[in-house]
């Protein structure tokens, strides 16, 4: 079943087929094709301390007392992102040499969630767009009681979901798309990772490779994709970033 245009955020409907990218190790795409499963986490596990700032936060009532906010424990996600490829992403997310870029489409992504989560998907499975905002705006956000509260008492999962959807303008060049899921019900000790089937032949179009791992063993990983992949027929390729033709200046 396909995810309704409303549980997108922050798109618009032309964006929906559009190809999003996430870039990982090589360790985590084989593994990927062993247990054919996607895995979310929970937001707490993000590196910058300032996301999911309403998670984090307490909350302060009118009589002044002070608590935390228990939904805090049912979401779970995952980034990737819109840009195609920069010197600086491989450098951030393959620091070893050994990673692999793999791309799908937006539409794709939300579907294998939803398609596989129980009725309440329509409140549940969400892909939206980071929006990016200063350190002083998510300050006034959480002076703005109106916004707080229409979060709190939201039962759509949409407007909790949005403020996962917010980060500092310092990672602008992330340019990040995030699939979430809201767990149906809050449990603090359940894992910190959510997983769902996720079948790498039919999601997955094109498979890239770190332009700095060594060209026998990019090939060497090639063929065993190729072998594991149960006729995989995507492309597997290798960035080339960094490969120049020869260089010829004119001279009169």
């Amino acid at each position: 079943m396909p995810a309704p245009t409303c549980n997108f955020l922050n798109l618009e409907e032309s964006e929906i087929n559009r190809k999003i990218h996430r870039f990982m190790s090589i360790d985590r795409l084989l593994g990927l094709f062993v247990t054919q499963q996607n895995v979310l986490v929970r937001p707490k596990l993000w590196d910058d301390p300032m996301e999911n700032f309403l998670f984090k936060a307490r909350g302060r009532n009118c009589q002044g007392v002070i608590g935390s906010f228990e939904f805090r424990h049912d979401f779970y996600g995952q980034c990737w992102t819109k840009g195609e490829e920069t010197d600086a992403m491989w450098r951030i997310y393959s620091p070893d040499k050994n990673g692999v870029r793999i791309t799908t489409t937006i539409r794709k992504l939300l579907d294998s969630l939803y398609d596989m989560t129980a009725e309440a998907a329509s409140v549940s499975c969400f892909l939206g767009a980071v929006e990016y905002r200063t350190k002083e705006e998510i300050y006034q956000l959480l002076k703005d009681s109106r916004f707080v509260n229409a979060c709190v008492a939201d039962t759509t999962g949409r407007e909790k979901c949005r403020t996962l959807l917010i980060k500092r303008r310092e990672f602008t060049h992330e340019d990040e798309i995030r699939l979430i899921y809201k767990a149906p019900t809050t449990d603090p000790a359940a894992q910190d990772i959510y997983r769902h089937p996720f079948c790498p032949r039919n999601m997955i179009s094109h498979i890239l490779f770190d332009p700095r791992m060594d060209w026998n063993v990019y090939k060497a990983f090639k063929q065993h994709i190729y072998r594991a992949g149960d006729s995989y027929n995507y492309r597997i390729t290798q960035s080339g970033i960094y490969r120049v033709p020869p260089l010829y200046a004119s001279m009169s």
